[in-house]
């Protein structure tokens, strides 16, 4: 199955919904819970900061060297997939947290 812009964007997005609220309701990290959500919000920021900045680097495997470009284009396009993989995140988010309260009763 190729792999779709969307479907990586999408899945990196869920692994980071996972990843956070794993955190929440663990004991690793006791500012980060259901109740904090300006914390919440900056974890969320710094997911989707990683994601899109990992789309933007390069990796040579026979030199073993990642390569950043800077360009004015490049720092556009940057910031377009972190706003993009920030808005994946809530609809991600979203839909489990409306899949959840339709389970209880």
């Amino acid at each position: 199955m190729p792999m779709t812009v969307i479907g990586s964007e999408l899945s990196t997005a869920a692994v980071s919904v996972w990843a956070i609220e794993k955190l929440k309701n663990s004991a690793l990290v006791p500012f980060l819970n259901k109740d904090s959500t300006t914390a919440n919000r900056v974890a969320a920021g710094l997911a989707s900061f990683s994601a899109a900045s990992g789309m933007h680097l390069a990796f040579d495997h026979d030199t073993t060297a990642v390569t950043i470009t800077f360009t004015i284009w490049g720092l556009f396009h940057f910031a377009g997939d972190w706003i993009q993989q920030q808005i994946f995140q809530e609809v991600v988010y979203n839909g489990a947290k409306v899949k959840n309260a339709l389970k209880k009763p």
